[in-house]
């Protein structure tokens, strides 16, 4: 119990891209495979967008859209990894903030071992937000 109470609670860790951020295990963890997930998003909206020439990635605590971009009439992107798209509300609270975007194209996309790559239909509609699974390939 006492490894994991540190694992859990002392900042054993750091943040993967700013090492004089200390965290602990679990969130080091998950700052990593949120930022994985934002790659491989990355990666998909330039596939899917191939007139695009720059996202901007708010990673970590920034405020803002997690991708986003205005060329092309706008991108605004949330993205999150998750066991499943539904923990902690995920999806739903992504959702809502992305569905308010002044752009032309709205996503959220996800990491998640439960769903491979593709269109997610498990979500609610929400009109002109698409919303894609990542897959969860490393």
């Amino acid at each position: 119990m006492a490894l994991l109470y540190q694992l859990k609670f002392q900042a054993v860790g750091c943040d993967p891209l700013d090492q004089s951020r200390q965290l602990n295990l679990i969130e080091q963890l998950n700052q990593t495979f949120t930022y994985l997930a934002s790659f491989n998003a990355t990666a998909f909206l330039f596939e899917r967008h191939p007139k695009v020439q720059s996202l901007s990635l708010n990673l970590g605590t920034s405020s803002g859209f997690d991708i986003q971009t205005h060329e092309g009439g706008g991108i605004a992107a949330e993205v999150f990894a998750a066991v499943t798209p539904q923990n902690n509300r995920k999806l739903a609270k992504d959702l809502e903030k992305v569905s308010a975007a002044d752009a032309k194209y709205r996503y959220v996309l996800f990491m998640s071992p439960e769903h491979e790559a593709g269109q997610y239909r498990g979500a609610p509609r929400v009109t002109g937000v698409t919303v894609w699974s990542l897959g969860c390939s490393l």
